[in-house]
């Protein structure tokens, strides 16, 4: 039986309109003591790069592009977490050791809207994890972490975009409960 409090087997936490909200989570990933909090400025240039590098898994195999390119477009498309960083309708959070190594981030826009329907919702833009740490559970707790401060908010609905050639990607998301809601097609020409 579900309460208000319990959804699939989960405590979740009480929602509160308060998106100023602490986070500090420590987590031991392998040998590593990392800490899941809120991005600073002084960390977009880390977000920045560890996006950078891993963009080529989310980039479709159906478009003819240089790898380079790719890269460069992400970069200046994450430069705008310059001004988002401070934005209460982002939420931005890093996994950092001790040593302030950005080693995973996730990124979220708390104010988005449904097309259709207009609803609420939450949107993750990036979900970035370092190749080091694949398969370790660093990925599984930025979401929850971000999941959980959605819920907190009084938001019901969380969604993304992940392209369907990042096999690794959509496996993970489909395992944490996320479904498909439509399907973007394309046609070369």
């Amino acid at each position: 039986m579900e309460t208000d409090n319990v959804k699939f087997g989960r405590v979740l936490p009480q929602r509160s309109t308060n998106s100023n909200l602490f986070i500090r989570i420590k987590i031991k990933v392998g040998d590593r003591n990392l800490y899941i909090t809120r991005a600073y400025s002084s960390d977009v240039k880390s977000i920045i790069a560890l996006s950078a590098r891993f963009v080529r898994c989310s980039s479709s195999p159906l478009r003819k592009s240089n790898y380079e390119g790719v890269e460069e477009r992400r970069i200046e498309d994450l430069n705008g977490l310059y001004s988002h960083i401070k934005d209460k309708n982002y939420l931005i959070l890093v996994a950092k050791d001790e040593d302030n190594n950005v080693w995973g981030d996730i990124i979220v826009k708390l104010d988005n809207r449904e097309v259709f329907s207009n609803v609420s919702e939450a949107w993750i833009f990036d979900l970035t994890v370092d190749s080091e740490l694949w398969g370790s559970r660093l990925a599984e707790e930025l979401l929850r972490v971000a999941e959980d401060y959605v819920f907190k908010l009084g938001i019901e609905h969380i969604g993304l975009t992940v392209t369907v050639a990042n096999e690794r990607a959509f496996k993970f998301y489909k395992k944490m409960g996320y479904i498909e809601e439509r399907v973007q097609m394309l046609k070369v020409l």
